[in-house]
């Protein structure tokens, strides 16, 4: 079960948040634990009793030491953890001597007047969550799915939505390459920028040149530039020298 800390001194966001990702959450047929957290002491009651949140929300109200100890310990205990800063005002902003994100990879932040945009932060943490190195989850209404990365020829930028091509098919998901391209990284399986609007996958890669790429299936995609071409080339030499 995911299980959701929301660390706020405001009654507002200790009860009507938990409230509205439950309810989120029951709508796409996923079971969620909502733990309202108003000190630091809170957090670390829960893991003594071995509760350990998946996500953890917290406002810009609670950035203090005391907090900020328990986070780190936390994610020292449980790597996993991804952390949301929900900020009070746009001109919230870190100093550089107390910017701690680092250590709290994965890390998201969003503005308390959005709801739609800390969705979409928690739908990208659950994402990451639900998803191993071998496969990708993402959310078409009304429900979550996943693909292995090695049935994906690639990813295609389509407006505010993504389009995922496998060989039997696609399917699409709103999202943005840039975030894809990075959350890929840490996966089992090579995805090479060729253009602005596609992610290919380096194993249905046949041939390429200045201009472009073919792909396996046949299909040809166009390479948008110099910068492009030359990652192509690196990888795929690269590639040709491990297999030689």
């Amino acid at each position: 079960m995911l299980t959701i800390a929301f660390c706020s001194h405001q009654e507002s966001m200790l009860n009507f948040l938990p409230q509205e990702f439950t309810k989120a959450f029951s709508r796409r047929g996923i079971d969620i634990n909502t733990l309202a957290i108003s000190n630091s002491a809170d957090l670390s009651d829960y893991a003594l009793l071995g509760i350990y949140p998946d996500i953890i929300i917290f406002s810009e109200s609670v950035l203090s030491t005391s907090f900020i100890n328990s986070f780190l310990l936390l994610k020292e205990q449980k790597h996993s953890i991804i952390f949301i800063l929900v900020k009070d005002s746009e001109s919230f902003n870190l100093s550089a001597e107390n910017d701690y994100t680092f250590l709290l990879q994965p890390f998201y932040s969003t503005s308390t007047n959005s709801f739609q945009e800390l969705w979409n932060c928690v739908c990208k943490a659950y994402d990451l969550i639900s998803s191993d190195k071998n496969t990708f989850a993402y959310y078409h209404r009304p429900s979550y799915h996943s693909t292995p990365l090695n049935h994906i020829l690639y990813f295609v930028s389509e407006g505010r939505c993504v389009r995922l091509v496998t060989k039997n098919g696609s399917d699409s998901f709103y999202g943005r390459l840039n975030e894809l391209e990075n959350s890929l990284r840490v996966k089992n399986c090579r995805f090479i920028r060729v253009h602005q609007s596609y992610l290919v996958n380096e194993k249905y890669i046949l041939s390429y040149d200045r201009k472009g790429i073919l792909l396996i299936n046949g299909e040809t995609l166009s390479i948008s530039n110099s910068h492009y071409y030359q990652e192509v080339r690196r990888l795929l030499h690269k590639r040709m020298q491990a297999t030689s």
